[in-house]
C-alpha cells in the first residue's frame, strides 16, 4: 500500500514537472492585438543638448522591422543613412558619423515599419523626437498630395520645406524639413521652427532629396509660406496661385498646435525640353519607324549613308501623338538589304534656347524569321498572296448607330476601287445597296473610314470585293463579306451638360469610371453640351482650363513658375440609364473658386 501510495506521488509530481516546462502560448484564447510598447529609451524621446552617435529604444516585447526602407524618414535630412538594428527588444540607431545642426529638432518617422514578431502588429506614425538647442520645435504643416491631372491622391511624395527661398534650392541641396506623402496622399511636416520656408513635394525616384533627375513628378506652392506663432486662432489662407509670400498666422499653447496649415500641392512631370530619339525600329523589312520622346517641331530628314536610292524610295506616315514616325520602304532592293544605316537630322534646343539642327545615325537591323516548318511557310505565303484587311465589325457582331465603319491596311494603299465596297442592309432576305461616304483618315494613310445613316435594329452586310484595295507593292485583297448588325435605339441613353462660368477656352471630357477619355468638345463661352448614344453604365466629367487654347491639358514647369492647367471633376455620380436623357447643370467656376 505504502509502495503504490509513493508511485502514485511520483507520477503526480512528473506530471506537473511536464505541464511547468511547457513553452509557448495557451491553446485558445484571444488574439495579440496590442502592438509593442516602449518601456525606456536612451536618450529619453523629446530630449533637448543631444550630443550622442546613437539611439537605444527598449519595447516590452520582441519585434521586428516591416519595409523600413521604404517608410523611415528624417527630417531634416542626414547625410549618411543611420543604421537601424533590432537587438532583442532593443531597436539600435547607429548615427554614424552625421553632423547635426545647432539649435534644430530633429524628427525620426518609422510610420508603421516597427511591428510585433508574433502577429505583425505595427506601432502607428512611431516617431523619435530630440533637439540639439534648449526646445523642442513643435510647429507643424499638414496637407495633401494630388496629381494634377486627375486629382487622385498619390502616395510615396516626399513634401520638403527649404530655409533657402532661392528656385535653385530643391536642385542643389537637402531641405530643412521633410515628411512623406501616406497612401491617401496625406502628409504631416511635424516639429518645425518659426521661419519663412519655400514648400515643393518630390517623387525622389533616385531617393537623394534633391530634383536633379529627368521625369521626377513634382509640385510646388507658388507663394512663399510664413509659419510662426501668434494670437489670431484662425489660419490666414494659403494663396498658391500668386507668387507672393503667404503668411500664415498659428496660435500655440504649451507645445499643442491649435491649427496647422493645410496646403495641397498639385503633382505633375515636366514635360522634357530636350529632344532626342528615344527609339528606332524595323518590325519588317519594309517598315522604319522612329520614335521621340516629344513631337518634333519640324520635319524629320532621313538621309541614307550605306545604301543610294531615289528621291521617293519611301512613304511617310504619321501617328496621332506626333512622337512617331513610320517610313515604308517602296524599293524592294533596299528593304531586302538586313542591315541600313541612315543620319536623321532634326531640330534640338542649343545652350541659348534657340533650335538647331542635330545629326543622329542609326542602324536599322531586319532579321529573318527563324525557318518555320514547310505547312507553315506554304500558309505564310498563302496570306502574303493578299492583303488582309482589318475591319471594326466581326461576323455577327453589334455596330453603335453613331459608329461609322474602319478598314485598316497592314501596309499603304495605291490604289482603291470604291465601287467594289459594297454596304448593303439585308431586310426579309432581301439585300439594299445602301449609299456611303468613303474617306481616309487625317493622319493614319493606312485608316479607312465608311460613314452611312445606320438604322436601329437591323442587318448589315458589307462586301469588299476582290482587288478593290491595291498596296504599294501591289498585294490586293481578297473576298471580304462581314455581316453584323445595330441596336435598338432604346438602349442608349443620353448626357446633356448645360456648362456655365466659362470665362476662358475649357475642355469638356466625358471618361468612363477609370477615367479613360471617351469624348470631348472645347468651348469659349457657355454651352449646351450633348453626349449622345451612351451604354447605361456610370461616367465622369472632367474639365480641363485650357489656358493657353491649344486644345489639351499642359503640364507645369517648376523653374519658370509655371502650374499646370487646372482640372476639375464633376461632383455627382452621373448614371446613363437605357432610353433617358440626364440633363445637368455644371457651374464650373463656382466650383472652381471651393
Amino acid at each position: 500500500m505504502k509502495q503504490a501510495l509513493q508511485g502514485l506521488i511520483l507520477l503526480i509530481l512528473a506530471l506537473l514537472y511536464l505541464q511547468c516546462a511547457r513553452v509557448g502560448a495557451p491553446i485558445g484564447g484571444e488574439k495579440d492585438k496590442s502592438p509593442p510598447r516602449v518601456k525606456k529609451s536612451i536618450p529619453e524621446n523629446y530630449s533637448i543638448h543631444f550630443e550622442g552617435d546613437k539611439i537605444e529604444i527598449d519595447f516590452d516585447e520582441f519585434f521586428r522591422l516591416r519595409e523600413l526602407d521604404q517608410k523611415f524618414v528624417v527630417s531634416p535630412p542626414l547625410e549618411e543613412k543611420p543604421e537601424i538594428l533590432p537587438k532583442g527588444k532593443t531597436l539600435v540607431i547607429d548615427l554614424k558619423n552625421n553632423e547635426f545642426r545647432e539649435n534644430t529638432t530633429y524628427t525620426f518617422n518609422f510610420s508603421d515599419a516597427i511591428v510585433d514578431n508574433n502577429e505583425g502588429n505595427p506601432i502607428e506614425n512611431f516617431e523619435f523626437v530630440f533637439s540639439t538647442g534648449n526646445t523642442i520645435d513643435s510647429l507643424l504643416v499638414t496637407g495633401t498630395i494630388i496629381r494634377a491631372f486627375d486629382l487622385q491622391p498619390e502616395e510615396d511624395v516626399f513634401v520638403m520645406l527649404y530655409e533657402n527661398l532661392n528656385d535653385s534650392a530643391p536642385i542643389i541641396e537637402f531641405p530643412a524639413y521633410i515628411a512623406k506623402a501616406d497612401d491617401e496622399g496625406k502628409f504631416r511636416v511635424k516639429n518645425i521652427k518659426t521661419d519663412t520656408f519655400r514648400v515643393i513635394g518630390l517623387k525622389d525616384m533616385n531617393l537623394n532629396y534633391k530634383f536633379d533627375l529627368a521625369g521626377e513628378p513634382i509640385a510646388f506652392m507658388d507663394s512663399l509660406l510664413f509659419i510662426g506663432m501668434g494670437k489670431k486662432t484662425e489660419l490666414a489662407r494659403v494663396d498658391t496661385t500668386r507668387t507672393e509670400l503667404a503668411r500664415v498666422d498659428t496660435t500655440q499653447t504649451e507645445k499643442a498646435l491649435i491649427k496647422p496649415p493645410n496646403i495641397k500641392l498639385y503633382l505633375f512631370t515636366e514635360e522634357e525640353e530636350e529632344q532626342y530619339l528615344k527609339s528606332s525600329e524595323r518590325p519588317s523589312s519594309y517598315q522604319i519607324i522612329f520614335i521621340f520622346n516629344k513631337p518634333l517641331t519640324t520635319e524629320l530628314i532621313v538621309n541614307p549613308v550605306d545604301f543610294s536610292p531615289s528621291d521617293d524610295w519611301y512613304l511617310k506616315e504619321d501617328y496621332p501623338n506626333g512622337d512617331t514616325i513610320s517610313y515604308w520602304i517602296k524599293d524592294s532592293t533596299i528593304a531586302n538589304t538586313e542591315v541600313l544605316t541612315a543620319e536623321l537630322i532634326y531640330p534640338v534646343k542649343d545652350s541659348t534656347d534657340v533650335f538647331k539642327p542635330y545629326s543622329d545615325t542609326v542602324t536599322l537591323r531586319y532579321s529573318k524569321p527563324v525557318k518555320a516548318s514547310r505547312k507553315r511557310r506554304q500558309e505564310t505565303e498563302q496570306e502574303e498572296q493578299f492583303l488582309k484587311l482589318g475591319i471594326n465589325v466581326t461576323r455577327g457582331s453589334m455596330l453603335d448607330l453613331n459608329s461609322n465603319i474602319l478598314i485598316e491596311s497592314p501596309t499603304p494603299v495605291l490604289n482603291i476601287d470604291k465601287s467594289m465596297i459594297n454596304i448593303l442592309k439585308i431586310k426579309d432576305t432581301v439585300e439594299i445597296e445602301q449609299e456611303y461616304i468613303f474617306f481616309i483618315d487625317s493622319i493614319r494613310i493606312r485608316k479607312f473610314w465608311i460613314r452611312l445613316p445606320l438604322e436601329e435594329n437591323s442587318s448589315y452586310k458589307i462586301w469588299i470585293e476582290p482587288g478593290a484595295f491595291e498596296d504599294i507593292y501591289g498585294i490586293k485583297n481578297d473576298t471580304v463579306k462581314i455581316s453584323f448588325r445595330t441596336k435598338k435605339i432604346d438602349f442608349y441613353g443620353n448626357l446633356i451638360v448645360s456648362v456655365q462660368s466659362v470665362k476662358t477656352g475649357v475642355i469638356v471630357q466625358l471618361l468612363d469610371e477609370k477615367n479613360n477619355k471617351l469624348k470631348e468638345e472645347y468651348i469659349e463661352n457657355d454651352k449646351e453640351i450633348k453626349f449622345t448614344y451612351l451604354y447605361p453604365k456610370k461616367y465622369k466629367l472632367k474639365v480641363i482650363f485650357d489656358k493657353n487654347k491649344n486644345g489639351t491639358w499642359d503640364t507645369g514647369n517648376y523653374l519658370k513658375k509655371i502650374q499646370p492647367e487646372k482640372v476639375l471633376f464633376y461632383s455627382k455620380e452621373i448614371n446613363i440609364r437605357a432610353n433617358w436623357d440626364l440633363e445637368i447643370v455644371w457651374d464650373i467656376e463656382a466650383k472652381n473658386k471651393e
